[in-house]
């Protein structure tokens, strides 16, 4: 597969014969909406920089009139697929070209690229916040909508690059204000309600655990047992684990369960856990061992701390529907798994832990999005700090 930088340069690469090679992107097939790749061989990497160079030359020359007939549509996947998928995550990657064909594609993708203006990449904002949800059921998220402008902006970006536009048009533009959606925390009552409930089922630990680490659902599903330090009670988050859509380069799509790399740098970290929640574990792999012995020769053992009872991979939808049905169970309403997270966090800083500590536990990436998210938390810390000065004033007053 040939890879490309963000900025476009196609990556050079040796082959097992002694040549190097890079392959380019020459045009769109009329017929089947593809790109059309010219591989490029040379004796030395500069033998291939060079005829690359000349090409590009030609290409820029010849494509500044047959570019007038490119829509937005062709655009987008020329750039994903050619100029991103390369560099990005497949999560992110399947992310991206959902947004373009579900979002950007049936509404604006029509245009040639030449005649886009910024009057429809805005119409396309406002319409996409009244009633852009896929289901029909009301407008899409500010998040959703900056990643339409992203995207957009990006390809535009590209084309620029590339002498096939002057400007940018969807620099223009301007994004629907911000809403930011209220987090749903579990109360004491509540909390203690649902521990209540998961006792006695089968991935109860994994709830407990969520509680008592906010471990995010891919870092939790995607735990080994030699991850865990039983002696210092402390996890080893370095991996998740997410469906998503894998693409090819026919632009065919197969579903798979894939592990990867937190997405941050702050989300390989070590979390401690309380002394307890030992014993939790404890008993869950003593149950897991039982399951291993009942299942004999069609147990896959893959060291999972939560799996299937024959050592598969939990299915990250499987584990919200088994949360939303102890949920339910427990009486609670409006609630999702993420809340489990955020209860976490909203509990450590309600016992006035530094915000500092809770963005590293969590796995932020910075502060700054740590006190974002947990706003509501921070007025009552805020009054907590100014009482502890009431001592200083105490004779004066």
């Amino acid at each position: 597969m040939t890879k490309k930088n963000l900025n476009g340069q196609p990556s050079i690469y040796q082959r097992t014969d002694g040549r190097w090679s890079t392959t380019i992107s020459i045009g769109i097939d009329e017929k089947s909406n593809k790109p059309i790749r010219k591989t490029i061989y040379g004796k030395t990497k500069n033998d291939v920089l060079y005829k690359l160079d000349e090409i590009k030359k030609t290409l820029e020359e010849s494509n500044k009139s047959d570019f007038s007939n490119v829509t937005l549509s062709q655009w987008l996947d020329i750039w994903l697929y050619d100029y991103i998928k390369p560099s990005i995550r497949p999560t992110t990657f399947s992310s991206y070209e959902s947004i373009s064909r579900i979002h950007i594609k049936p509404h604006i993708g029509h245009l040639l690229l030449k005649d886009l203006k910024a009057e429809h990449i805005q119409r396309l904002f406002n319409e996409k916040a009244n009633n852009g949800r896929y289901d029909g059921l009301g407008g899409l998220s500010t998040r959703t909508i900056k990643y339409i402008h992203f995207l957009i902006k990006s390809a535009l970006s590209q084309a620029i690059k590339m002498g096939f536009l002057d400007k940018n048009v969807a620099e223009a533009t301007v994004l629907p204000r911000m809403v930011k959606k209220d987090i749903r925390v579990l109360t004491l009552i509540e909390q203690s309600k649902f521990l209540s409930t998961v006792a006695g089922d089968r991935l109860s630990a994994a709830f407990i655990l969520d509680l008592s680490t906010g471990l995010r659902q891919g870092e939790l599903l995607a735990l080994k047992w030699g991850d865990i330090n039983f002696e210092e009670n402390y996890i080893r988050v370095r991996r998740t684990i997410i469906r998503t859509n894998i693409f090819n380069k026919d632009k065919e799509s197969t579903s798979q369960l894939i592990f990867q790399d937190p997405k941050t740098k702050a989300g390989k970290r070590f979390v401690p856990y309380p002394d307890n929640i030992s014993n939790v574990l404890s008993e869950h792999k003593h149950r897991q061992i039982s399951e291993k012995i009942k299942a004999g020769s069609l147990y896959e053992d893959n060291d999972f701390v939560f799996c299937t009872e024959l050592g598969k991979p939990i299915e990250p939808r499987n584990f919200t529907r088994k949360f939303y049905k102890l949920a339910k169970k427990a009486g609670l309403q409006d609630i999702n798994l993420h809340a489990l997270r955020h209860t976490y966090a909203t509990r450590l800083l309600e016992m006035n832990e530094h915000p500092k500590v809770v963005q590293e536990l969590l796995g932020h990436s910075s502060i700054t999005v740590t006190l974002d998210i947990y706003s509501h938390v921070m007025p009552e810390i805020k009054k907590s700090a100014a009482n502890k000065l009431n001592k200083l004033f105490k004779d004066c007053i």
